[in-house]
């Protein structure tokens, strides 16, 4: 992902791809297409200069959120907190563990089932299928409990910032741009760490997500676009949900500090991503195992960003439209890197 990063970077300061030269010709002058910056060239360079891209823009994004009084100490403090204390802490995590049970209960229920396999349900490879189909469940039956508990709870505990409104989508999209260096660096920082320990250089487009790995290994079959709507739509409102409007609220009840609050759910959601974190039926509600601990660290970034996100604007929408842009943003790169874009 830092490629694109990279990419962007190269292509602003870089200028148009092509440029154009004039040829005199016996009979008049023509035009014709000279391609000065050729798109391999940009990717060997976007290459060679990702990671000074990556520092140097999340140098840039730190020195504004700086001095925009948004890391600062008791920065969280001076722009108002969101108040938890309404709710005991074991009521935050009791909705934030319903949520997260909805998953497995929901997509096992008809995992393995033999109607997977009837021909109503249209073509395909038969394993994505069988994939597909309990995720769509599970997705459907995730984001129910997520927003009705949401409901509920948001009435008790009204100034929690449980109530996404529509402003909530585009300041989240501005938001994950802005985030999107760190969290690129992070986890570039920690691939470089893997390779530097185990000797072990990984492929340029390795895919470490089992579930974006099962999309990109069948993007041809149309069961692939039920797994892609729901990683991309319902699964970040159900893990935001869970992980930021209810664990992290509890971390913050219990703890009394805000960044605990913060820092301890992004370590669990990063945690449980490796370990496959919907009950052993694969992240994500779908696929198998988690992702390995370098990829992990990305995920931790991203945990962050969006704990601080909600924290700073008591936006639940923003959270949820930061992680739905990284997971499509996922998606896209794995897709685009297995077609050799």
């Amino acid at each position: 992902m830092g490629f694109i990063v990279a990419l962007l970077g190269l292509m602003f300061f870089a200028g148009p791809s092509e440029c154009f030269a004039r040829e005199s010709q016996a009979g008049g002058v023509r035009q014709q297409d000279v391609a000065a910056v050729t798109l391999s060239d940009i990717a060997e360079g976007a290459g060679k200069y990702q990671l000074p891209l990556l520092i140097g823009a999340s140098v840039v994004v730190l020195a504004m959120l700086w001095a925009g009084d948004v890391i600062k100490p008791g920065s969280l403090g001076r722009s108002g907190l969101r108040d938890v204390k309404a709710l005991p802490s074991l009521v935050w995590v009791f909705c934030a563990i319903m949520v997260m049970l909805s998953l497995p209960l929901a997509g096992g229920a008809v995992a393995g089932a033999d109607w997977l396999d009837a021909s109503w349900l249209g073509g395909g490879d038969a394993k994505v299928r069988r994939l597909a189909v309990p995720m769509l469940i599970a997705s459907l039956a995730g984001v129910t409990v997520a927003l009705v508990m949401g409901y509920i709870v948001a009435r008790s505990a009204p100034n929690a910032g449980l109530r996404p409104k529509a402003a909530d989508w585009p300041i989240g999209l501005g938001l994950f741009v802005l985030a999107l260096p760190i969290v690129l660096l992070l986890g570039e920082g920690a691939q470089t760490a893997h390779e530097a320990v185990s000797g072990n250089k990984l492929p340029p487009n390795e895919v470490a997500h089992p579930t974006l790995s099962l999309i990109v290994d069948n993007s041809s079959d149309p069961w692939t676009w039920v797994i892609i709507a729901a990683v991309v739509i319902a699964i970040p409102v159900i893990e935001e949900v869970a992980y930021r409007a209810f664990l992290q609220s509890a971390l913050f009840k219990a703890t009394g500090n805000v960044w605990t609050g913060i820092i301890l759910t992004s370590l669990i959601f990063a945690a449980m991503h490796m370990v496959g974190g919907d009950g052993g039926n694969g992240n994500d509600g779908g696929g198998a195992g988690g992702v390995p601990w370098y990829a992990a660290v990305g995920i931790f970034g991203l945990g962050l960003s969006c704990g601080l996100a909600y924290e700073r604007t008591k936006r639940m929408g923003v959270p949820i439209a930061m992680h739905a842009a990284f997971n499509a943003l996922n998606v896209i790169l794995g897709l685009a890197g297995a077609s050799g874009s």
